[in-house]
């Protein structure tokens, strides 16, 4: 009888020791990391898109201090903007068949319908998609050593049939993605991606149909860069380089089981 107690609470310890392993790895958002809110951004996802991807250092674009047209061919930058905080970022807006703007044909920073209360600025195609041919399109050139990006995007009119959102993402290989399905203003759909190797630049479309003819915009968009208080590039999955307090008292605690288990079980 004694040791069938002694055993039971070594596996009963075992038990709960492989639950918290299971949790200590596990992320707390996919890769990509994509949600929607009805009522403005997806603030639970963003949330836990920032807790896995902790080792980055990460500035984030509102596009407040940019508000105006953007019509020149290179499209919002330092030097189109030069009293906005892009962070070296670089946009480009145009309608295309689902692929990266070549030039600028057109962007508007400023408040968009109801977002935010109808306050708050977004960056939006100045043009309307009308088929599967044209659509409303973003392309983004990031500076070096972005890891990993977020952003808001959202339909800049109200469309019957809301899709998601198609991402085409170069991290040294072209990815092609999806956002969760979209919503209408107020509401907003959020998309992050983390990657092993650095990001150069992205492509957002809006997948408009003859139901769905919208401008597309962004708001929030946030860069992460390894390093400069980072701990160093996230995997594909959002794990620390490094090790965290969590993997070290995980790797404790195995040592603990193998010491003393032998012991308890007898």
């Amino acid at each position: 009888m004694v040791i069938y107690r002694k055993s039971t609470k070594f596996l009963l310890l075992v038990s709960l020791f492989c639950l918290y392993t299971l949790s200590a790895l596990g992320n707390a958002c996919l890769n990509p990391c994509t949600g929607s809110s009805t009522t403005g951004q997806d603030t639970t996802d963003r949330s836990n898109f920032a807790s896995d991807n902790s080792a980055l250092t990460f500035s984030n674009i509102v596009f407040d201090d940019a508000t105006g047209t953007y019509n020149a061919s290179s499209g919002l930058n330092a030097s189109t903007a030069p009293g906005a905080q892009l962070y070296g970022v670089s946009f480009i807006g145009c309608l295309s068949g689902q692929s990266p703007c070549v030039s600028n044909s057109g962007l508007v920073d400023g408040t968009v319908g109801s977002w935010g209360g109808g306050s708050n600025a977004a960056l939006t195609t100045s043009q309307i998609g009308y088929n599967p041919g044209n659509v409303a399109t973003l392309t983004i050139t990031l500076p070096a050593n972005v890891m990993a990006i977020g952003f808001d995007v959202l339909f800049g009119n109200s469309v019957s049939s809301p899709t998601p959102f198609g991402v085409i993402l170069d991290n040294g290989s072209t990815q092609n993605l999806m956002t969760a399905t979209g919503v209408n203003l107020p509401g907003s759909v959020f998309f992050g991606y983390s990657s092993a190797t650095a990001i150069t630049d992205l492509t957002i479309f809006a997948q408009n149909t003859l139901a769905a003819h919208s401008s597309l915009g962004i708001d929030n968009f946030e860069l992460g860069l390894a390093g400069a208080g980072g701990s160093g590039p996230v995997g594909g999955g959002g794990t620390s380089a490094t090790p965290e307090a969590s993997t070290l008292l995980m790797v404790s605690g195995g040592l603990f089981l193998l010491r003393f288990g032998r012991r308890w079980a007898r």
